[in-house]
């Protein structure tokens, strides 16, 4: 577990390497290729479909810490039942994304940019509608993903997050070539969410041996859960807002052309915010399984304390 937590750690900073590198030369680019204009109404419906990821409801963090208390006990039944209980709303929330993300495309001329033809906002709702669908594929596919990352298999994880930064221009800019236009931004995405989602569920299935029962529900369980996914849902809509009203507020004040300029400099401080929680969430599971074992609060914050030191003298020489 520990060489994991290390090979977690520096593929993960390789990963966010890679992703800068390919976006500093990605992004002028796309620019280029499609126009600010055009660049700018794809942020622009991005953001606001990023809304519809607040349904996750921070499940994936709910999912590594009662499934870390499994693993300890080595429930295996248990195991299976909350992959089920999981599954099943992960499910439900992709149909309510589906539902919600119809009616935001609908009565999105609300907040739609100003200065907009027939035509282009026409093209805004359809662009919306690949992310959306996007959104959806996420859901389901997230739970294989949490399975991967609670039993620490890191370097699995960063690998695939790795492919998914380097297929990301290598499949968008042939369909910007075909004429795809910035459908092709959105739809290579919803492409590699679907190819990283059936390689999270090849490997559960072929390595980890994950199972699913859809009956016997701890509902006791299940009103923990929800207890506990609350607090985190209200700091993921917290952050949600502050890092998408944004772009929101500029595109219906401004236009597309400011929200380009705007997502090109606010790219600089997401890669930083992102850095800075590389070894913070390789080290969660653990935290989790120290806490369902009974260890002291004195070990557990020598941990956070050990953490906290390597991300401020990493973050230093970065900034």
């Amino acid at each position: 577990m520990k060489n994991q937590r290390m090979i977690g750690i520096i593929m993960s900073y390789l990963s966010a390497g890679i992703s800068i590198i390919t976006t500093f030369i990605y992004t002028p680019l796309i620019v280029n290729m499609l126009g600010s204009g055009s660049y700018g109404r794809y942020s622009w419906a991005l953001s606001i479909v990023s809304y519809l990821s607040l349904l996750q409801l921070g499940l994936n963090v709910t999912f590594t810490r009662f499934y870390s208390r499994l693993i300890v006990e080595k429930d295996e039944q248990g195991m299976r039942r909350m992959n089920g209980l999981f599954m099943s709303v992960y499910l439900f929330l992709s149909l309510v994304a589906l539902i919600y993300g119809f009616f935001l495309i609908r009565y999105c001329d609300v907040i739609m940019i100003k200065g907009l033809s027939d035509a282009t906002v026409a093209s805004v709702k359809n662009l919306m509608w690949i992310m959306v669908l996007n959104v959806a594929l996420t859901f389901p596919f997230s739970l294989f993903q949490s399975n991967i990352v609670v039993r620490e298999q890191y370097f699995f994880a960063r690998l695939i997050e790795i492919l998914k930064h380097v297929f990301n221009p290598l499949l968008g800019i042939p369909l910007m070539l075909l004429g795809f236009g910035n459908y092709a931004l959105a739809w290579a995405t919803t492409l590699i969410t679907l190819g990283t989602g059936i390689a999270y569920m090849v490997f559960c299935f072929k390595k980890l041996h994950i199972g699913f029962e859809f009956r016997g529900f701890d509902w006791q369980i299940l009103k923990q859960i929800l207890s506990f996914t609350s607090f985190v849902f209200l700091s993921s809509a917290i952050n949600q807002v502050n890092w998408s009203v944004d772009r929101m507020i500029l595109g219906k004040i401004s236009g597309d052309t400011a929200v380009t300029a705007y997502t090109l400099g606010d790219n600089l401080s997401m890669y930083f915010l992102s850095i800075s929680t590389i070894i913070s969430d390789v080290y969660a599971p653990k935290v989790h399984r120290l806490v369902a074992s009974g260890h002291h609060d004195r070990e557990i914050n020598h941990l956070f304390r050990r953490v906290a030191r390597i991300q401020f003298m990493v973050l230093s020489l970065i900034i």
